[in-house]
């Protein structure tokens, strides 16, 4: 398996441009050499040219509601894959152009955020997002790896067979709805990222190697200095501390069935010294039936204060309120 590094945006479909993705190819990180395209069931390989690929992006931005663009060489990977909500945009690169692009990496994802023109965005190491987020006991088999340490689970579709609980893992991802939760080496955070995680929840994550606030207010989260020292014990203690401060987990198992473009909160999570003691405060917003829905259509609230002891989570009360109008 070959050692690459990932990047990963979230971006609001309402400001995708050509702009957004020429910034980045003009970097000039890939040599490309292909370009493939998936629209409407159907694929379609042509030879790379800066021609190509601006006018066949440029097109599919503007009549497509869907589709997959890739650009890449044999190495190197440019995706971008335009969902009717939002547009997944991802880059595959070789650890030497990453380390040797790197601020010109990072200061065009500040731009997006600081532009307000994504919703959330990630690096990590590509191997390593690999092994965090694998299931199949297959993949350590084929590469000798050892899963003696690991916690095994029942596949949930066939019982036979036994799978990784990745969410013992520090690095796992969680993809709802198109969004993006975890812990990852560098993080952005855009506004609109708030209604899901509140923003007091990030800011108050200290334990890290930097967090930082733009001036309008989407945030950079740096767990630890290097890249590629995920595999040292305190900067996975870093890693899972950040998750579990946010409550990316709670929030993320939640969501899971909620759709991503009603910005009404389903939950929320609050800081602050309660009336039972609790330094969280979390409302799970309810229908009649007990369902979680959004808040503008709720009939009652379910409301917990929570203790955080050791970075856990424990619940030390609930209460159930009904919504007057």
């Amino acid at each position: 398996m070959e050692d690459r590094v990932n990047v990963e945006i979230i971006l609001k479909n309402k400001c995708l441009g050509y702009d957004i993705f020429d910034k980045f190819s003009n970097l000039r990180l890939i040599s490309f050499d292909t370009i493939r395209i998936r629209q409407n069931k159907k694929t379609k390989n042509v030879n790379y040219s800066e021609v190509q690929f601006c006018e066949i992006l440029s097109n599919l931005l503007k009549v497509e509601d869907e589709f997959v663009f890739e650009a890449y060489d044999k190495k190197n990977h440019f995706r971008i894959l335009k969902k009717k909500i939002n547009c997944i945009f991802s880059i595959s690169l070789n650890p030497n152009i990453f380390i040797n692009a790197r601020n010109e990496i990072f200061s065009s994802i500040n731009d997006l955020f600081i532009e307000d023109k994504a919703i959330v965005g990630h690096i990590c190491d590509g191997v390593d997002y690999f092994w965090q987020n694998t299931e199949q006991l297959e993949n350590y088999i084929s590469y000798n790896k050892s899963y003696a340490h690991l916690k095994l689970i029942q596949n949930p579709y066939f019982r036979n067979d036994r799978i990784v609980d990745i969410e013992q893992n520090p690095g796992h991802s969680h993809m709802v709805n198109d969004l993006w939760f975890g812990s990852s080496w560098a993080m952005w955070f855009g506004i609109d990222y708030y209604q899901y995680i509140p923003e007091n929840l990030i800011a108050s994550f200290k334990d890290g190697y930097e967090n930082v606030q733009f001036d309008n207010g989407a945030r950079r989260v740096l767990l630890y200095e290097d890249i590629f020292s995920f595999d040292r014990p305190e900067n996975r203690i870093i890693q899972q501390k950040f998750r579990e401060i946010t409550g990316m987990d709670v929030v993320a198992h939640d969501l899971m069935n909620r759709p991503p473009e009603n910005i009404d909160p389903t939950i929320e999570i609050l800081n602050g010294h309660f009336e039972n003691g609790g330094t969280k405060m979390m409302k799970r917003y309810l229908n009649n039936e007990n369902e979680m829905i959004e808040k503008s259509k709720a009939v009652k609230v379910e409301i917990r204060e929570i203790e955080v002891i050791d970075n856990r989570w424990k619940t030390i009360s609930i209460k159930v309120d009904n919504i007057t109008l």
